[in-house]
């Protein structure tokens, strides 16, 4: 679901991806293209063609943006 992990002009990044894939599966991808735009002076992720997806790849994405444990979201169900 990764697409593109650049540097623009100006030491701009852009990361696009259009899916939250298992972490199982697309970890190893999201660390790298991070770590490679982890350099830059600005990030545009471009998620205009994301269609969700797991949310522990959710988490695994947020982590790289905070530095202190932070509450994002609370999932319920209807049953409970």
């Amino acid at each position: 679901t990764f697409l593109k992990a650049e540097r623009l002009d100006g030491n701009i990044g852009v990361l696009k991806f259009n899916g939250f894939g298992n972490p199982k599966f697309c970890a190893s991808t999201a660390i790298a293209a991070v770590d490679f735009l982890s350099a830059t002076d600005a990030l545009i992720i471009d998620l205009r063609d994301n269609n969700g997806g797991d949310p522990d790849m959710v988490t695994l994405m947020c982590s790289f943006f905070f530095q202190q444990r932070t509450r994002l979201t609370t999932m319920f169900t209807r049953e409970s």
